[in-house]
């Protein structure tokens, strides 16, 4: 039997934006200019959908995504729930994978309740968090 895991990789919808349209002006469009912003996420989660569905459609096992411009270090928790959790949500729904992990680095702690509620989402890679305080803060939502 084969116990290799493919794994089709992309980058988050935040990321994805802030490559594309600069950080810069992503994180101040996020104050000045919401519409615009959800506009340029929109696109980006719609490539990094077809992106992703082209791996999977090759035999890949499942997604991983590597989001570090969500990170809290970058944004409030406030603005991750406002422009990415929709975009991720998005992703897990419409990329044909079975599971997904995701990879935010940076203080993640105050989001990773809301990362572990993502359908599908079944591996959280961690960078500057407490693995204790975040093994109580997620309790069993990840069991």
């Amino acid at each position: 039997s084969n116990n290799n895991i493919l794994v089709a990789g992309g980058e988050g919808p935040i990321t994805a934006a802030g490559s594309t349209w600069g950080m810069e002006n992503l994180m101040r469009n996020m104050i000045k200019n919401p519409d615009l912003v959800h506009k340029v996420l929109d696109i980006s989660t719609d490539s990094i959908i077809d992106f992703l569905n082209a791996q999977m459609d090759q035999g890949v096992n499942m997604v991983a995504l590597a989001e570090p411009s969500a990170s809290c270090t970058c944004i409030s928790p406030q603005f991750f729930q406002e422009f990415a959790v929709p975009y991720l949500r998005k992703i897990v729904k419409k990329v044909n994978s079975p599971a997904f992990m995701i990879h935010i680095c940076g203080e993640t702690f105050q989001i990773i309740k809301k990362l572990a509620k993502i359908p599908k989402m079944m591996s959280i890679s961690v960078d500057k968090v407490n693995l204790e305080e975040a093994k109580k803060e997620l309790g069993n939502i990840l069991s």
